[in-house]
């Protein structure tokens, strides 16, 4: 199956799943007064429509963060992620716009 990439904020409970399967916490995790700095962008990954992954990053900034679900790690994602964060504009980041996809 291939990985679609899209720009923007997963759904609350999507991300909080995620957490869950990675081992992050999930929701006790903290997550509810979480905030990201102004230039952040953010990514997710989609496998038929289930979240895979999810990224936050700072274009020129070197920080990136993400995470990966289980079964998941091998695929490339961050790498395509970190990418994609370069070239976001904001209005790319809060459209949900989809970018990329991966095999």
């Amino acid at each position: 199956m291939k990985i679609a990439l899209q720009a923007g904020m997963p759904d609350w409970t999507e991300l909080e799943q995620l957490l869950r399967e990675a081992g992050n916490g999930g929701a006790d995790s903290g997550l509810d007064g979480w905030r990201l700095p102004a230039e952040a962008r953010c990514i997710t990954a989609y496998d038929g429509g289930t979240l895979v992954g999810f990224g936050v990053g700072e274009p020129g900034a070197g920080d990136f963060t993400c995470i990966i679900s289980p079964g998941y790690e091998l695929r490339g994602i961050p790498s395509h992620m970190r990418k994609l964060i370069e070239v976001l504009q904001p209005a790319d980041a809060s459209a949900g716009a989809a970018h990329e996809l991966i095999s």
